[in-house]
């Protein structure tokens, strides 16, 4: 069994999102990484060094996020514009039987 690196968020101001869990990747060569390893050979303290993983953590959420909220933004439009134009049928035809009820009424 792989261990992983792995960081629990918790308390994040998101009305969907309780707390995530961030995998790190093993091998990753990014600037951040560097920059982590850096601040642990120079012994700073872990707040410090978790900022970057969160601040990318938080990052990845957002994106997440943001495109939940354009489906589903995206989905309830196209679900409107398909109940107004079912509608929008339904109300002439009524029109057009109530308009013929009505001549036939005079008529008769």
């Amino acid at each position: 069994m792989d261990m992983k690196n792995m960081v629990v968020i918790k308390n994040l101001p998101s009305n969907i999102v309780e707390e995530a869990w961030v995998v790190i990747k093993p091998e990753v060569k990014n600037k951040e990484k560097e920059l982590i390893k850096r601040m642990k050979n120079n012994n700073l303290n872990s707040k410090t060094k978790t900022s970057y993983v969160l601040e990318e953590a938080q990052t990845v959420i957002a994106d997440y996020l943001k495109n939940i909220n354009s489906y589903k933004d995206k989905k309830r439009y196209d679900d409107i514009i398909k109940k107004y134009n079912k509608l929008k049928k339904v109300s002439f035809i009524l029109f057009w039987v109530s308009l013929v009820m009505l001549i036939l009424s005079f008529v008769f």
